[in-house]
């Protein structure tokens, strides 16, 4: 075998691992989050069914010229980018429009080409050069975790990630060729790419902020900077003011600034000019209320509150940044009376050694809680964190948090919740508020003393904020500047302190199931509706738009995957239940834990691109090693059982890991990693070990075996985020861990049975 065969493969898996991340980020950028679970059964979707054509038609593969599939593979890249502009599923539309859920099925097909063809030009060189397995293994793995690498260099720039992943599969075309007339095949190949490249820019919904501010005139990007975090610009605009919650009573104009725009939606405005607006902003609450000499901003979004704490007599006032990509884009338009700097909330309070007298985590841009935004992983509103905060308080200090104000009560009970019950007396240290958009939780450690909860409630009054909670708020007190009909929120914590029976999930989110916006209830559905008045979005986004994506991915792949094979038939004899049982276990197990690693990798590996980045290519790495180590072993119930308590394990000790740290980000991230590798190695065992024993009694029942695995890999990807919003990330992988248990289970009923009578 060939050193150019071999880099072919590296080459041709390198730029399909790159495809596949690029394409989370670029669902991150368009729709507002990284769907991994759409992508990896999207990718296993075209591989399988390239496995089951090739099984179908074994024939057509000694037709495929290896350098041809590359060179189509290369092509297929920018065609299919380009296309996608045309088909964009875009999640505001779905307030007014459900069947826009149906842009998702041209995901399937459209992405699908390009793993489909890289999986026609490796089998082509798996069948003929079976003999040196490890070598192609080897190739396949180490081009795929080089595929993740260079991602994180080449999204710093615009459109160079597709266009690498077109150029590695034409220069892997090149390397596998075997006719002369290939090198101006792929010259011809790098033109049509770069003719196309102008097309190849991500298509930004017309419902987010920037496309809106774009529309108005006067628009300009001073700057656009981007990375593996996401795409930052700085824009300017005479329309671009930003006060949410303002009291309706400031008469003034507010005044423009510049805005700063994360992944399309509106994140911080920097105003040009001190203004006495910003003395009005809700987010002055604690401010006023108890003078801090050191204060803690938890996100850039604050940075108007961190102005208006520095104009009232704020000791020192830091805002932290956790992406860094931010921090840099403010500092470059020049930051205020403040101190600005990037790095993971977790680890810096933890190493923190003194402490706070306020610690604050501001309103997320109300344009951040439409669409599918709110189905992202939120580690900050979670109960270890607001505990992490409360540790880090000096005695008498405030916690303040705010969330958009999204009638009917959801997120924002959910917050008070969250806050409030931190501690066995924590509702008699909390008051909440709110204005006209947002809504804000005070919480003092220690209690709060005297009058001062009569002097909490003059102060918001002052600010036409209206009273949601505090000991002693009376119904006649409530709803008096920003009316309701009803005291809607006031009765929707009554209830809540009550513990009636809610329409919605109130309970506190933690790092297993960060998901703060998954409120809805399975069993109150209907009733659902009816209070959100027939909009579906907020369903949908609430858990919902998974069951959507299992839906549409169990039925590609029985379209794709199982029909085609049972409507040619077996040609031999029967396949045992028990083999297809144990390859079914197998594909939805490995795929549960691949999808809810990535997840779950977002609070050590710092964002979800950067998770599957890291975490695809080491976990199919590992995998890779694990399958050259299983030409050791037998089939048997242990391997797979010994899978299923390393799973289980790993579950564990994610759970109770939790929030504990190292207080290094490396460390956190290597700790993590490492979980992976050795899921990732225990993994990649029993499926080449259970295939090489099939083989080796001449069983047809191979290409049924694949399928069905191919099958469940699709299911259990867009089944492992369900999971994990309503039993946590670890009850994904001890589902995962069961799965590779009853794999173990029926390997006596099958095969096993026949080795013992015979077979090695």
């Amino acid at each position: 075998m060939s050193g150019k065969t071999l880099a072919g493969i590296f080459l041709t898996t390198l730029s399909t691992l790159l495809f596949e991340i690029d394409l989370a980020s670029r669902f991150v950028l368009t729709t507002g989050h990284h769907f991994a679970s759409l992508v990896v059964s999207t990718a296993m979707l075209g591989l399988g069914f390239a496995g089951v054509l090739l099984s179908l038609f074994p024939a057509f593969l000694e037709k495929i010229k290896w350098e041809h599939g590359a060179l189509l593979l290369g092509l297929s890249y920018p065609a299919t980018t380009a296309l996608s502009g045309f088909v964009s599923f875009d999640p505001v539309r779905l307030e007014w429009d459900v069947w826009e859920l149906l842009r998702l099925f041209a995901y399937y097909p459209l992405f699908g080409v390009p793993f489909f063809l890289s999986s026609l030009v490796l089998t082509g060189i798996m069948k003929k050069h079976s003999a040196f397995a490890w070598k192609v293994y080897f190739a396949d793995m180490a081009g795929a975790a080089a595929g993740g690498a260079l991602w994180l260099f080449a999204s710093h720039y615009k459109n160079l990630p597709t266009l690498l992943c077109a150029l590695s599969a034409v220069a892997a075309s090149v390397l596998l060729g075997r006719t002369a007339s290939i090198k101006w095949k792929a010259a011809l190949g790098v033109a049509v790419m770069l003719l196309t490249s102008p097309f190849l820019a991500p298509k930004i919904s017309l419902y987010k902020e920037l496309s809106q501010y774009e529309m108005y005139g006067n628009f300009r990007i001073l700057d656009s900077i981007r990375g593996p975090e996401g795409r930052v610009d700085t824009v300017a605009s005479p329309y671009l003011r930003h006060a949410p919650g303002l009291d309706p009573a400031f008469g003034e104009a507010v005044p423009t600034g510049t805005g700063i725009f994360f992944n399309g939606g509106l994140y911080a405005v920097l105003p040009h000019k001190p203004s006495d607006y910003l003395l009005h902003l809700p987010s002055t609450l604690p401010y006023r209320f108890q003078r801090p000499g050191k204060t803690l901003i938890i996100g850039a979004n604050g940075i108007t509150e961190a102005e208006a704490a520095v104009r009232l007599g704020a000791g020192s006032v830091k805002i932290l940044e956790e992406k860094k990509i931010l921090v840099k884009a403010i500092e470059k338009s020049g930051k205020g009376r403040y101190e600005l700097t990037g790095g993971n909330p977790r680890l810096h309070l933890y190493g923190s050694s003194g402490a706070y007298d306020l610690i604050s985590v501001p309103v997320v841009s109300v344009g951040e809680g439409v669409g599918t935004s709110v189905l992202s992983e939120n580690y900050l509103l979670t109960t270890q964190f607001m505990r992490l905060c409360l540790e880090k308080l000096n005695d008498g200090g405030i916690l303040a948090a705010s969330v958009p104000l999204l009638p009917p009560p959801r997120g924002e009970t959910r917050l008070l919740r969250l806050i409030a019950e931190m501690e066995p007396s924590g509702w008699q240290n909390t008051a909440a508020f709110r204005s006209w958009g947002t809504f804000h939780v005070v919480y003092k450690k220690g209690g709060f003393a005297g009058s001062d909860v009569k002097n909490l409630a003059s102060i918001a009054d002052e600010l036409s904020l209206d009273p949601v909670y505090y000991p002693g708020l009376r119904k006649e007190d409530t709803n008096r500047h920003n009316i309701f009909k009803e005291p809607v929120y006031y009765d929707a914590v009554r209830k809540l302190r009550s513990r009636e029976e809610a329409l919605f999930n109130t309970s506190p989110a933690s790092v297993d199931s960060p998901f703060f916006e998954n409120y809805v209830r399975i069993s109150k559905l209907p009733e659902t509706v009816r209070a959100l008045e027939g909009r579906w979005l907020p369903v949908l986004t609430g858990g919902g738009m998974d069951v959507v994506i299992l839906f549409q991915a169990g039925l590609f792949s029985l379209v794709l995957l199982v029909l085609p094979l049972a409507a040619r038939g077996r040609n031999g004899k029967a396949t045992p239940f028990g083999d297809l049982f144990y390859f079914l276990m197998l594909g939805a197990g490995f795929m549960m834990v691949e999808v809810a690693f990535i997840q779950k990798g977002i609070l050590y590996l710092g964002g979800a691109v950067n998770a599957a980045a890291l975490v695809i290519p080491v976990l199919l790495g590992t995998s890779a090693l694990g399958g050259l180590f299983s030409k050791r072993l037998k089939t048997g119930f242990f391997v797979p059982a010994a899978v299923a308590g390393l799973v289980g394990l790993a579950a564990v000790c994610l759970k109770y890991w939790g929030y504990a740290t190292t207080r290094s980000a490396i460390s956190d991230g290597l700790i993590f990693l490492s979980i992976v590798s050795v899921c990732g190695f225990s993994m990649g065992v029993p499926y080449p070990l259970a295939l090489r024993e099939i083989g080796e009694r001449s069983n047809p029942s191979v290409p049924w075996c694949m399928a069905a695995n191919g099958f469940a890999s699709v299911v259990g990807a867009a089944s492992a985020p369900l999971l994990a919003y309503f039993a946590g990330f670890s009850g994904a992988l001890l589902a995962a861990s069961l799965l590779y248990l009853a794999a173990a289970v029926m390997i006596p009923r099958s095969s096993s049975r026949e080795l013992r009578h015979g077979h090695p």
